[in-house]
């Protein structure tokens, strides 16, 4: 199947966009507690796809199910997924911390094999195997002065790799049922709203 130039700049831009993500994190740890800075940045992504995909005149879910849905990859991908990546963002370099939770693309694809029963040829086999072993090559290097990953931050993103790659999986299914921006916006603001409580009951807003 050809792949056309449009697709492949989309493919590369969500890849950078993905790529400064924890240093950008980095860059506001210092003036906002984790959770909270972690809980502003979900509400106002959210908030911003929901608004646009009113103006687009994009419908809103009508099913129960698909709600149901939303709510769930909302606590994994943003309430799981940031809880982990903010705080790992605080023991792991954000180069480190990229290189780690890409470990989700393939662990999305184990999953789904298992409960979505997506088949998984040869070639798919041996780059699931390569990525993860790059990625273990590349965690306990300590070359030019990199540091190690310690076991809190480990943690962390281990946490933020699971939440991230469950909600991959149940986003699957709504897949052409709800749009995009509608799905994306939903899940940011639902997940946002336990960061939210979180954040109030642990952290000091002041």
């Amino acid at each position: 199947m050809k792949i056309s130039n449009k697709t492949i700049f989309s493919i590369l831009l969500v890849m950078l966009l993905w790529a400064i993500c924890y240093p950008l994190i980095v860059l506001g740890l210092d003036d906002a507690p984790h959770i909270t800075f972690a809980a502003l940045r979900a509400s106002i992504a959210g908030i911003a796809l929901l608004i646009m995909g009113m103006i687009f005149g994009k419908k809103q879910p009508n099913s129960l199910k698909h709600w149901f849905y939303l709510l769930v990859i909302g606590l994994g991908a943003t309430t799981v997924g940031f809880y982990g990546m903010f705080h790992a963002s605080e023991f792991v370099s954000p180069g480190m911390a990229t290189v780690l939770t890409n470990l989700q693309p393939m662990l999305t694809a184990i999953l789904a094999y298992w409960f979505l029963k997506e088949s998984i040829n040869k070639y798919e086999n041996m780059a699931i195997i390569l990525g993860f072993t790059g990625v273990i090559i590349i965690a306990t290097s300590n070359d030019a002065g990199t540091p190690g990953v310690n076991f809190e931050g480990l943690t962390y993103l281990i946490i933020a790799v699971f939440g991230l790659s469950v909600s991959n999986v149940l986003i699957k299914q709504l897949a052409g049922k709800v749009n995009a921006l509608i799905a994306m916006g939903w899940q940011l603001i639902f997940g946002s709203i336990v960061l939210w409580v979180i954040s109030f009951l642990s952290e000091n807003q002041t």
